[in-house]
């Protein structure tokens, strides 16, 4: 799974954020949080109900870039079958930016 997602980080921060990065130089975590304990401000409600499935739900996320005023972060929802992922969040100094279902 970590392959999988260093390639989609990797792709979506050039794709996206216009950003050269090795995600295999980077810091990963991930969190298991319930969906009502996701802040909606962060995923949409309708996001959280309609198109991301599981619950409790498995989130990896990675620093992109971090300087002294912007730190953007990557997110990554496993599938429930922990065989992908299924969506995934970019969050510029803590607030959601854009997000995306994969797939």
């Amino acid at each position: 799974m970590l392959s999988l997602a260093r390639e989609i980080v990797r792709n979506y921060a050039k794709e996206i954020l216009n950003l050269d990065c090795d995600p295999e130089t980077l810091s990963w975590e991930s969190v298991t949080l319930y969906k009502e304990e996701i802040d909606p401000d962060l995923i949409p409600i309708y996001d959280l109900e309609e198109l991301i499935h599981g619950d409790p739900l498995t989130i990896w996320m990675v620093t992109i870039e971090e300087t002294e005023d912007t730190e953007i972060i990557l997110a990554l929802i496993e599938e429930e079958d922990k065989t992908g992922f299924q969506y995934i969040i970019w969050l510029e100094n803590g607030v959601r930016v854009w997000s995306k279902v994969l797939g």
